[in-house]
């Protein structure tokens, strides 16, 4: 197994109207895994590369514009 990260990653699905609500809405679907066709699929492996505490402040730092974006798309409504 290589231990390159993609650049991209690719979700194709039919363009519909719940498409479109998932786009306007900034949203993810997840799939129910009992629904997978692949067993493994539910068994995902992650290798960290640093601790949680590394991690906190690069997180709480996009939490923070993603609410500060969102409130400002609240106030221009």
């Amino acid at each position: 197994m290589t231990n390159t990260v993609p650049s991209l990653l690719y979700k194709y699905r039919h363009f519909d109207e719940r498409t479109i609500e998932l786009l306007c809405a900034d949203t993810v679907y997840y799939a129910d895994p009992s629904t997978f066709n692949d067993p493994l699929d539910t068994k995902p492996c992650v290798d960290a590369d640093c601790d949680v505490a590394t991690m906190e402040r690069p997180v709480y730092e996009l939490v923070r514009r993603r609410v500060e974006d969102d409130v400002e798309v609240l106030k221009n409504c």
